[in-house]
């Protein structure tokens, strides 16, 4: 801190030709002041609060130097330095407390101005800038009793008195807004804050409610963002940690959401509530973490029921919930049970209508599973995810979106997946098992009980059945099918969509004995594994 001796004239004449002549420089009150208030004029507050300090440290040494003799410590013969002027003192107290103001020092200002009323009781400026400080830190309360207590000196000060009706509706304010936070409208205690907060700027206090708020409303991240600006000078506030705390939890960051409550529990080791969440969050984690590594050992079902398990740990965790039921997701389609797949990304997207993962994995068993409405469900989830993904991933979901409208005209044909009962992902000994089970079953010879209706409607599945399997088995028109070439094109490799005449013109009674003969092994050679179909695998990531 800065010392009488430290103190550097403003120009060289006032120096004198040695030190000893600046070190019996003895400076009254009033003229620390002058010094300092010219500083304050110009806009150097922290120059100013340097001189004041000077200035004070000065004073104070004067005073405990007078208490040493009649003459202040000097020996005898000196001219007796000046009486101690408290009011005087006061004054630099109270200038210094509004040059911190000026700097946002609000705390160091409140005890400046204590300070100068222990000088000066009936100091009101300084009580009225207390006051002030106060309401900057959002402790309306004790700025109303500091607004209070100047009016006693101060009676008929308009400012003042208006200034305490604004502090009481602020009070009020406060009151109102907690009563909204804990009635669970959290949108109304936000917006009644942030009137506050423009009169209480530096509260700490108002922000941490404002935090809570912003999680109430599902805001986590800027929750979280502003708990972060506040914990920088407060390292040691339990409260603050674990408000953190909830502030991860909330974002499914459960790790680091822990060690923020282990700190918290460290700093307040009586407080079971800490102890209470780190170990629910510990058996979220953990369940959580076995469904990953049984997914990992391709144990879907165990992954599964992992992951079931961690999701009835806390219903209201959204953003840790919606990964669960995306992964449960990924779980199911590996399994081939789209339906299932469907429904666990749509409740995903529940939860978080954000998560571009969920609508990726729900359109694509939306893909497989077929049928015109599920393939324009998949076309409608490609396309709204093209307005969330960042550029590099667009021309693979475009392409994607291409692929499902052709499916889409194709659905809206004939669907020869379908009619064999396969997913658009079936490989050629899937479709060939599906032919040869449909094809054995709506076969002429096996209608001979049934009735004229019924065998001519088993006549015309059997012919459908045929005509998809003709298409699916060969590799070249499959793709064609798939590409979105209209079925009377199918053998016209010039043609495009919607041209064409042709038509199947094999029989299919005669198709299906080619097949018998030999062996139920297709339509000839050389076609291995045949029309792969579907979208692909999308590769998995934990949530």
């Amino acid at each position: 801190m800065a010392t009488e001796g430290d103190y550097v004239p403003d120009s060289d004449d006032e120096m004198g030709d040695s030190s000893e002549d600046e070190i019996n420089v003895v400076l009254t009150p009033q003229e620390w002041k002058s010094k300092a208030g010219d500083l304050y004029k110009a806009k150097d507050y922290r120059g100013a609060i340097a001189v004041y300090t000077q200035g004070i440290e000065a004073c104070l040494q004067q005073r405990e130097e007078q208490g040493g003799g009649a003459n202040g410590g000097n020996g005898g013969g000196e001219k007796p330095e000046e009486a101690f002027d408290a009011v005087a003192v006061a004054a630099l107290y109270g200038n210094r407390a509004a040059s911190y103001v000026m700097i946002l020092g609000y705390e160091q200002a409140i005890l400046d101005c204590d300070r100068a009323v222990e000088l000066n009781p009936k100091f009101a400026n300084a009580i009225f800038r207390k006051a002030m400080a106060l309401k900057k830190l959002g402790r309306f309360k004790e700025s109303l009793s500091a607004l209070q207590q100047g009016l006693l000196v101060d009676p008929n000060n308009a400012d003042q008195i208006k200034e305490k009706t604004n502090t009481e509706m602020c009070v009020r304010k406060v009151h109102r807004a907690t009563d909204s936070l804990a009635q669970g409208k959290p949108a109304r205690a936000a917006s009644i804050l942030e009137e506050c907060l423009v009169k209480a700027p530096q509260s700490r206090e108002l922000k941490l409610i404002k935090v809570e708020c912003l999680m109430g409303m599902g805001k986590h991240e800027e929750a979280y963002a502003m708990s972060s600006t506040l914990i920088r000078n407060s390292q040691n506030n339990s409260k603050l940690l674990i408000t953190r705390a909830r502030c991860l939890y909330l974002m499914g960051n459960l790790d680091s959401a822990i060690k923020h409550l282990q700190e918290a529990a460290r700093q307040d080791p009586d407080n079971s509530e800490y102890r209470g969440l780190i170990k629910k969050y510990k058996l979220m984690e953990s369940t959580k973490e076995a469904g990953n590594k049984a997914f990992k050992a391709n144990d879907l079902e165990g992954a599964i029921r992992s992951w079931g398990e961690a999701l009835t740990v806390d219903k209201t965790n959204k953003s840790f919930n919606s990964k669960l039921y995306c992964n449960r997701a990924a779980a199911y389609a590996k399994l081939s049970k789209h339906q299932e797949a469907v429904a666990e990304a749509s409740r995903a997207l529940s939860d978080d209508p954000t998560y571009t993962k969920a609508y990726e994995r729900r359109a694509t068993s939306l893909y497989d599973m077929g049928g015109v409405e599920n393939l324009e469900a998949a076309c409608r989830d490609y396309e709204k995810l093209m307005d969330m993904i960042p550029d590099e991933k667009q021309r693979e979901i475009q392409g994607k979106i291409r692929k499902t409208k052709a499916a889409v005209k194709q659905a809206k044909r004939k669907d020869y997946y379908k009619l064999l009962g396969v997913s658009r992902s079936a490989d050629d000994a899937e479709i060939k098992k599906a032919y040869r089970k449909a094809a054995l079953k709506y076969h002429p010879d096996r209608q001979s009980s049934k009735t004229d209706e019924e065998k001519e409607q088993a006549g015309k599945v059997f012919r459908d059945i045929a005509e998809a399997y003709e298409v699916l088995s060969d590799p070249t028109k499959k793709g064609r099918y798939d590409s979105g070439v209209d079925l009377e094109d199918l053998d016209n490799p010039h043609a495009g969509h919607g041209q064409g005449h042709g038509g199947m013109e094999i029989d299919p009674s005669m198709l299906f004995h080619m097949f018998m003969q030999q062996g139920g092994g297709g339509m000839g050679g050389g076609r291995r594994g045949g029309g792969g179909g579907g979208m692909g695998g999308m590769p998995f990531h934990f949530g």
